[in-house]
């Protein structure tokens, strides 16, 4: 519960959550490695839409056992949500620890991701033997042991590596010959780390090819509906929808102005609407809204409607002259979803998928269904 939850009605935002898509995400990218097992990336608030319900949901309906967050007090947050469900579950904590967390690995049964030969130091001097997984740099360089400290890490006595990781630079471009060099990359190092399970991927990575499966998949932004190459794939279905009220019904004449600085300038006699959704909300400011094609375009009564106008903290105006005339206030506008790609509005937005979601923020209501009817969150 966040502070808006205690009051009911309103105009907020919301996002429904459909947690048996969710799960059927999980089982059909699992399938593109069958050899593999399947963990879920369950980090920044399962990407926005609530770590407990989802992490719940892929454990009780997907079998799923292994899942990864960054920080370990996310991990402490989701062992007691499995403890019922899952109490075995293997929690890993992508960050790594430091030396003020220790307590909170302990007490959460949490496994660090050792990405440096600083953080391997500490956690085999005030934890010998307890499991961890190596987090090798294989190419990204953004986090992770590199190959000139590898050999250090990997000889301390005390490191019980159970994992050996890296991640791929440029899962989301298939075709890239990058893939190919940080796959012989991983297989080079991988060599030296001993008999442990080895994990390369996450959802791009998995449905590249069955050479860069390993022993574990780490499934992240597609278990929530996004495919990760900027495009629908038949294994990643929407998850999520977002839907706006609309508070208002306009018409402006040629030359109106809307929105502040008045940035767009009616060409034709338009209809607005306004909606109760802003920058506040998480909806981008920089978003695009001429009203051309490059706009953003919001779902109303079935009909794509561009915004224009400078989006506010707690508003967006939309043009909804070509959308039915039956358009008024109390209607539900669909940011995206099934009829309005997250995949499309990320693009006119400049960004990804990924950062829709995970900055939708505590004033947009989440709702949950499992197989079409209401799901609890607890």
């Amino acid at each position: 519960m966040n502070a808006y939850d205690e009051f009911a009605g309103g105009y907020r935002p919301t996002v429904s959550v459909d947690l048996g898509r969710l799960v059927g995400n999980f089982q059909r990218l699992a399938a593109r490695q069958p050899d593999a097992e399947a963990a879920a990336v369950v980090k920044c608030d399962a990407y926005g839409l609530g770590l407990v319900p989802c992490a719940r949901a892929l454990a009780r309906h997907g079998d799923c056992r292994t899942f990864f967050v960054a920080h370990p007090e996310e991990g402490a947050r989701l062992r007691e949500a499995l403890r019922d469900s899952v109490p075995d579950a293997e929690i890993f904590i992508l960050n790594g620890p430091t030396r003020a967390s220790l307590p909170i690995f302990d007490e959460g049964r949490l496994t660090p991701v050792i990405n440096s030969l600083a953080q391997a130091t500490l956690w085999a001097e005030t934890r010998p033997g307890a499991p961890c997984a190596v987090h090798a740099d294989v190419g990204i360089h953004r986090l992770g042991v590199p190959a000139e400290e590898l050999s250090d890490v990997l000889s301390l006595r005390d490191l019980k590596p159970t994992l050996f990781m890296a991640h791929l630079s440029c899962a989301g471009a298939p075709d890239d010959p990058t893939n190919e060099a940080e796959l012989k990359r991983f297989r080079t190092l991988a060599a030296d780390a001993g008999d442990v399970r080895l994990s390369l991927v996450s959802t791009g990575g998995a449905l590249i090819g069955e050479a860069f499966g390993f022993d574990l998949l780490r499934l992240g932004v597609g278990l929530y509906g996004v495919s990760p190459f900027g495009a629908p794939v038949p294994e990643v279905k929407p998850v999520a929808t977002l839907t706006a009220e609309v508070l208002q019904v306009q018409s402006v004449p040629v030359g109106g102005r809307v929105g502040y600085g008045g940035l767009f300038e009616a060409a034709r006699p338009t209809r607005l609407a306004t909606l109760a959704i802003g920058y506040g909300d998480g909806f981008p400011r920089a978003a695009p809204a001429s009203g051309g094609e490059a706009s953003v375009r919001v779902v109303i009564g079935g009909t794509p409607c561009p915004v224009v106008g400078c989006v506010s903290m707690d508003l967006v105006t939309v043009d909804i002259t070509d959308a039915p005339a039956s358009v008024a206030p109390g209607d539900a506008a669909e940011i995206f979803g099934d009829a309005a790609p997250i995949e499309e509005a990320a693009a006119a937005c400049g960004t990804i998928g990924y950062e829709l979601l995970t900055r939708l923020s505590p004033r947009v209501t989440r709702t949950y269904a499992m197989n079409g009817a209401p799901a609890a969150i607890d």
